[in-house]
């Protein structure tokens, strides 16, 4: 007959948090703590300021999720039904995925709330951060070449797609620019310009229908000195 010796442990909290696609995901936990028996301070110029100091060792199941999130300092919210108060923040501190199979522990220490990014009443950290959203450029309408060109010097400007149709033509200026059209032997639409002025100035470059042009280009002219 063997006999073996085990730990229970009561899973009565839940961590949800958010991935880098902003899906939130859930888990239980094991939580032990806080132990501390006195309040940690700074004082300074007659003022004290008290420091998060109440710190919790968790367990948790270990999978590809938990492994991915519970790193040294992520933040997390605990969540309990005997304790409807979320707005504690934790940091975790340290992790074990080694000792305790199927495991993952780690050691959290009482961290600051960010009211500005963190969802605090849900429990949810960075939840209140909206994705940029970067409008697709379409590389089609795009006149290859430099923006910043020189007096008296030639710079050539390209659409990079052979069935480009139009012509090149300037926007309505009276600046001294030449333009000489021509095709690239890969098929590509393209021109030859140049500033016959000393001085500095601006135009727009266009090519194709005089009506509505498909691309378009700023082109600046810097000064000689």
């Amino acid at each position: 007959m063997a006999y073996f010796r085990g730990e229970i442990r009561r899973c009565d909290h839940q961590i949800e948090w958010l991935d880098e696609n902003g899906e939130k995901f859930k888990t239980y936990a094991a939580v032990r703590g806080p132990v501390e028996t006195k309040i940690d301070y700074i004082q300074k110029h007659g003022i004290s300021v008290d420091k998060p100091n109440l710190s919790l060792h968790i367990l948790v199941p270990k999978n590809e999720k938990t492994m991915h999130q519970f790193k040294r300092y992520s933040k997390f919210y605990l969540q309990t039904a005997n304790e409807p108060d979320k707005t504690i923040c934790w940091r975790v501190e340290a992790t074990d995925s080694i000792s305790a199979k199927g495991i993952l522990e780690f050691t959290a220490v009482e961290y600051y709330s960010n009211e500005q990014e963190d969802d605090v009443q849900a429990g949810l950290v960075g939840a209140l951060i909206k994705p940029v959203e970067v409008p697709e450029v379409d590389k089609t309408t795009e006149i290859e070449g430099p923006i910043f060109i020189k007096p008296k010097v030639t710079e050539t400007y390209m659409v990079k797609d052979e069935n480009a149709a139009g012509e090149w033509f300037l926007g309505r200026t009276r600046a001294p620019v030449r333009i000489e059209p021509f095709t690239t032997p890969q098929g590509y639409p393209a021109v030859n310009v140049k500033w016959g002025g000393a001085y500095s100035g601006q135009f727009d470059l266009f090519f194709g229908n005089r009506e509505n042009p498909q691309h378009q280009k700023t082109i600046v002219v810097e000064s000689l000195f």
